[in-house]
């Protein structure tokens, strides 16, 4: 089983454009396995309550995140806002 903590950065200067796709790739890479990820992926334009999904107003990197969770089988467990409104991430 592994077990993982992300927090990713709302800003991209800190990190870089490009780690929007490595966060994809490990996402697509621990998917093979058993494993709990926790954290705040900072992708406010995600609907995580409810699975809805991306919001119209969702950027081009967090519909592509939320379809590598889709394509990967990957289930949001927290279904309520944990952080004032909002719902920190427990894959």
């Amino acid at each position: 089983m592994l077990v993982g903590v992300c927090y990713r950065s709302p800003t991209d200067y800190i990190f870089g454009r490009g780690n929007h796709s490595l966060l994809r790739d490990m996402i697509e890479e621990v998917s093979q396995s058993h494993f709990m990820l926790m954290g705040d992926f900072n992708y406010p334009g995600i609907n995580w309550t409810d699975d809805g999904g991306p919001s119209t107003t969702a950027t081009e990197d967090e519909k592509l995140f939320w379809q590598s969770l889709d394509d990967n089988f990957i289930t949001q467990h927290v279904k309520v806002p944990t952080r004032m409104d909002a719902t920190l991430v427990w894959c």
